[in-house]
């Protein structure tokens, strides 16, 4: 019995501590997965674009403009044109933040389409089955070690063990979720 009893507790040690080890091994690639998302993302977000120069370049324009023609700033005509100027530089900015708008929509799609957060479940799901079946094998070596000793009192034949002892019911468990 003490045999069976330590077969029976290495194993749950060993089951446990696998998959502690792998939902550990899970935990720092996701983390470092995740942080190299967002980095990808904020550096797609934050790259460059010539928003600046044209605002730069519409105000140089305008200084120039003012500096050699101090005159015609107060003239219709000069004012319609320079709102008309000021129109075309906001469209052309509007244009800009719409397109890289866009691009971040479809990276955003893209990664929430990739699979990526439910293979990553996936996985974790799979080492929580582990985890129970380790526990359901301890349970049930556990009762047939209750249940030899009872016997041996009884002074009733010991029922064979088998030698590798294996109850699974994890598929009827997963099977009885999904339909949920």
């Amino acid at each position: 019995m003490t045999t069976f009893w330590e077969v029976v507790q290495n194993n749950y040690i060993n089951s446990t501590k696998g998959v502690f080890a792998e939902i550990k091994k899970q935990r720092n690639f996701l983390s470092v997965r995740l942080s190299e998302l967002q980095r990808r993302f904020l550096d797609m977000i934050q790259k460059e674009d010539d928003k600046l120069l044209l605002i730069l370049k519409f105000q140089e324009e305008y200084n120039i403009f003012v500096e050699e023609n101090p005159d015609m700033i107060e003239d219709n005509d000069t004012k319609e044109e320079l709102h008309q100027r000021v129109e075309d530089l906001y469209q052309q900015l509007w244009e800009m933040i719409e397109n890289k708008k866009e691009e971040a929509i479809e990276e955003r799609k893209q990664i929430m389409s990739s699979g990526y957060i439910e293979d990553e479940m996936e996985l974790f799901a799979t080492n929580i089955q582990k985890l129970f079946q380790a526990e359901l094998d301890r349970y049930f070596g556990c009762l047939q070690i209750i249940n030899d000793y009872y016997n041996a009192l009884d002074g009733k034949d010991l029922p064979e063990v088998p030698e590798n002892f294996i109850f699974d019911i994890l598929p009827k468990v997963v099977d009885v979720m999904i339909f949920k």
